[in-house]
């Protein structure tokens, strides 16, 4: 019984993640972050203002913990398959896809760095447990930061571009450049 209260407090806290990222992000359409009070936010998400200080340091922190969420998600998914470069590539296309007003939105209001820290993060992860082949770079102390930021700067373009370019074809595509560095 005690886990199954904590699944269900655990659930309750993320919906309520998400329904102030959501209102966040429907805000930042309209104007900027520093523009943005807590209380409006608080009043439209539907949440206290002790809630949201309690829970947050900034509001940035509220983009960094969903990201999280997502970063997450993508590890979960991709873990799931036999993992290759080629198949980790791809299923980051795939969710940057489906998450693509997100990521729009956020381009938007100028907080790409949010996503370049987020999968910065999953990248140190995924390297960190030898689930991307690093080939010949191992001496270059920086090469997970250089792939973390060109994969999101390939995906800003791609976004921005309106994702013409299919997942696997970006994923084949990223790899196959990598490899001939």
């Amino acid at each position: 019984m005690r886990g199954y209260v904590n699944v269900a407090q655990n659930q309750r806290s993320l919906n309520k993640l998400k329904d102030v990222f959501n209102i966040l992000l429907k805000m930042l359409k309209q104007q900027p972050l520093d523009s943005i009070s807590i209380t409006d936010l608080c009043q439209q998400a539907g949440v206290s203002r002790t809630y949201y200080y309690k829970n947050f340091n900034s509001k940035e922190e509220i983009i960094i913990r969903e990201l999280a969420i997502k970063g997450t998600e993508y590890l979960r998914s991709a873990l799931r398959q036999d993992t290759n470069n080629i198949m980790l590539f791809t299923k980051y296309f795939e969710i940057t896809k489906r998450d693509r007003q997100i990521w729009l939105i956020l381009i938007g209001a100028n907080q790409e760095y949010l996503l370049f820290q987020q999968f910065s993060d999953v990248t140190d992860y995924l390297f960190h447990n030898q689930l991307i082949n690093p080939t010949q770079t191992n001496s270059f102390p920086y090469w997970k930061k250089m792939v973390a930021g060109a994969l999101v700067n390939v995906a800003i373009e791609w976004i921005k571009g309106g994702c013409v370019e299919e997942p696997a074809y970006m994923g084949k595509q990223l790899v196959d450049y990598l490899r001939s560095w």
